[in-house]
């Protein structure tokens, strides 16, 4: 039994001694590759080593770049560079607004707008280059972006005349080109799932409004129209009076009913019409219409008030519940239009446009003057040097080639993708089941 003890503790002391040299081994082997990598790199030029960190850099670069290049991130930075023009914006009406020049924050906010009409004229031109003036001309966003440069430049060319209309008009334009402005932040919202849906509901509903306007107006202008003449027969025709026949139908509708204005008596008004022209007494109401326009308001408020807005809220309603029940459905469009429009826009916001110019500019020119020898780098740093020569596609023209000569990416889809992407529309729709 003794002899059996000593045998199994001898062989445990020999599996631990194999062990701990093969720990041992190990050890020295990593050593050793560790010496070997550092004679090496010690051995290595100089200019080998600063080529290496070069290139680990350079894909540091491109990484960024690459993250930077995603809509999702282009879309954040254009609404950045859109709220610090809209602030600087309403700095300068609010506190820096002068009528004798130029201050130093419309300088700032002429570059910003002269970067934003360059990039205006970039899509511009690209559509017309893709043949789709008229989706491009279509669009509200397009057509308000323009609205936006057009009075703003109006307004600073009114600032620069010394008369007093063409000051009370250039501070109209500039606070007109402030609201475009801020309602084009909206646009930025589109990128939203939440809410993108919800603008479409907004457009929608104001061309529900419009519909509802035109048949409110028929009603309107019965009501001013008999409401005033029998009130205020024989008036002055004059801008002023025309206001206030329009006024008195339409502020009717917020609850403003001004019973005390249309029951006045002498001596707090006057049948005199030399002194109710030059002074500030009301001229008095007829009689006549004293007792009968109470009815007549009363039956316009029922319509008008109580059926009409009634109408124009169920039609509010019911264009809700359908654009919420359609939403990932207007959701896959509004993307497929940022995706094609921020698929050509750079990382920079608005307000930096102008720093892509000039290298535009530049690589354009270049690339027109010698396109041969641009055409063979290109390969070379495509490593297609050695392939077919059909592999020089569409993609692999730079960035301003596909967008000013040819189509950028987006265009270039198989015709699986997009029987692919027709199908998803049509299951967001509802018209197709899926399994």
């Amino acid at each position: 039994m003794d002899e059996h003890s000593t045998a199994i503790l001898n062989s445990n002391c020999e599996h631990k001694h194999e062990s701990d040299s093969r720990k041992l081994e190990r050890q020295i082997i990593r050593v050793e590759v560790r010496k070997k990598a550092t004679e090496d790199i010690t051995a290595r030029p100089m200019k080998l080593v600063r080529c290496e960190l070069m290139n680990i850099e350079k894909q540091t670069l491109i990484e960024f770049y690459k993250k930077y290049k995603l809509p999702f991130m282009k879309v954040f930075m254009q609404m950045l560079g859109f709220v610090t023009l809209n602030t600087a914006y309403a700095y300068m009406l609010l506190f820096d607004y002068s009528d004798d020049g130029i201050t130093n924050t419309d300088f700032l906010l002429i570059v910003w707008m002269v970067s934003f009409f360059v990039d205006e004229t970039k899509q511009l031109i690209i559509s017309i280059k893709r043949k789709k003036w008229k989706s491009y001309a279509s669009d509200c966003w397009n057509l308000l972006d323009w609205m936006s440069v057009i009075v703003y430049a109006s307004g600073m060319l009114l600032k620069l005349c010394q008369e007093p209309l063409c000051r009370d008009a250039s501070k109209v334009l500039l606070v007109a080109a402030f609201i475009f402005l801020s309602i084009r932040i909206l646009n930025l919202f589109c990128m939203s799932a939440m809410l993108g849906p919800k603008l479409v509901m907004i457009r929608k509903m104001a061309q529900d409004t419009v519909s509802f306007m035109i048949i409110m107006a028929v009603i309107m202008m019965c009501y001013n129209v008999s409401f005033y003449a029998l009130l205020y027969p024989n008036s002055e025709f004059s801008w002023l009076q025309i206001e206030k026949i329009i006024q008195n139908g339409y502020w009717m509708l917020f609850g403003e009913l001004n019973l005390d204005s249309d029951t006045l008596s002498e001596p707090h008004c006057t049948f005199n019409k030399a002194v109710y022209e030059n002074t500030d007494i009301q001229r008095c109401p007829a009689k006549l219409g004293v007792y009968i326009t109470p009815y007549l308001k009363a039956l316009y408020g029922l319509i008008a008030v109580i059926l009409l807005l009634n109408l124009l809220i169920a039609m509010y309603s019911d264009t809700f519940q359908k654009v919420h029940k359609e939403s990932e459905f207007y959701w896959a469009q509004i993307q497929t239009d940022f995706l094609e429009e921020y698929s050509i826009k750079t990382i920079f916001p608005v307000h930096l446009q102008l720093l892509v110019l000039p290298a535009t500019i530049i690589h354009a020119i270049i690339w027109f003057s010698c396109p041969h020898l641009c055409g063979k780098l290109y390969k070379i740093n495509r490593g297609l040097e050695h392939g077919n020569g059909d592999e020089v596609t569409l993609n692999h023209r730079p960035m301003f080639v596909r967008v000013f000569l040819y189509n950028t990416n987006f265009d270039l889809k198989l015709e699986t993708t997009k029987e692919a992407e027709g199908n998803g529309a049509l299951k967001a729709k509802g018209l197709i089941n899926n399994y």
